[in-house]
């Protein structure tokens, strides 16, 4: 594998794909979109915007990205798709932001929302479907921390990290919308899943936070693989590069706030699938 990141980032999130071999990634606490292209040249897409734990592409061009809303930008332009004022609160636990994100078949947005208490403390989250400018809905709640979300290669099923509970929960789709209907335990492996992605035979490609791992799981929940990484915080996953045969893999910062979080690039044992845009 392949460290291809200059030193100066500290918690990366969100990578994706950006269609010419390069990648497009976030840094939830030192702030910025940036892109990474195949020459390991960096740019800043979004400067400043801290908190997204989630990108992805937007079927206009630009980006859709989380945090304390979900936001497209464009050319330098942001417009608000949702904002935490677009979901209910609950007594104790209202909505302090959005996290890891990804499109359904039909360009809508399903995103984890995290709740937490009046003192900032996080206390759980729920997987939202995003329809539209201002609309949607809650899927279910009652997670420990909503992390990575993707969709089988026929779109017939949606993977949602839990990432406390150490499981990965699977929701059937039907005409657009989700339906929790079971899940699947990660307890044999070390640390907590994280961001994911699905390969084009339909494996999970899972991040472990604080498992210094990586780990291919089958749609069934059987971990069929895994690899090692020198840093014990390995965040999230995606696809990319020529065919999508390569494998993305960000870091946080070892140790915390240290400033050399990592990207790692190596071939993929299978490739991967084309991400969904947004089209909202």
């Amino acid at each position: 594998m392949d460290d291809i990141l200059p030193s100066g980032f500290l918690t990366l999130e969100g990578p994706v794909d950006d269609g010419e071999g390069g990648i497009v990634f976030a840094d939830v606490h030192g702030g910025g979109l940036h892109r990474l292209d195949r020459q390991g040249r960096l740019s800043v897409l979004v400067p400043k915007r801290r908190g997204s734990g989630g990108v992805c592409p937007h079927a206009d061009g630009g980006y859709v990205v989380t945090g304390r809303d979900v936001s497209h930008v464009k050319d330098g332009q942001t417009r608000v798709i949702f904002t935490r004022e677009d979901l209910p609160s609950t007594p104790g636990a209202e909505v302090g932001g959005f996290n890891d994100i990804c499109c359904g078949r039909d360009g809508a947005i399903f995103v984890g929302a995290v709740r937490q208490d009046p003192t900032g403390e996080r206390v759980g989250g729920d997987l939202v479907h995003i329809t539209g400018e201002h609309q949607g809905g809650i899927v279910y709640g009652g997670l420990s921390l909503p992390n990575g979300v993707a969709l089988s290669p026929d779109g017939t099923r949606l993977y949602h990290s839990d990432t406390y509970n150490n499981q990965v929960i699977v929701s059937e789709m039907a005409d657009g919308a989700a339906r929790r209907i079971g899940s699947f335990s990660t307890a044999a492996t070390p640390g907590h899943p994280d961001g994911m992605a699905v390969d084009a035979a339909g494996d999970l490609w899972i991040a472990f936070h604080y498992g210094a791992c990586i780990a291919r799981y089958s749609p069934e929940g059987r971990e069929l693989s895994r690899i090692a990484f020198p840093v014990e915080n390995t965040l999230s996953v995606c696809f990319g590069g020529l065919g999508l045969s390569e494998l993305f893999v960000v870091t946080g910062s070892d140790p915390d706030g240290a400033g050399n979080a990592r990207i790692f690039r190596m071939p993929a044992e299978k490739p991967g699938l084309p991400v969904d845009p947004c089209r909202i």
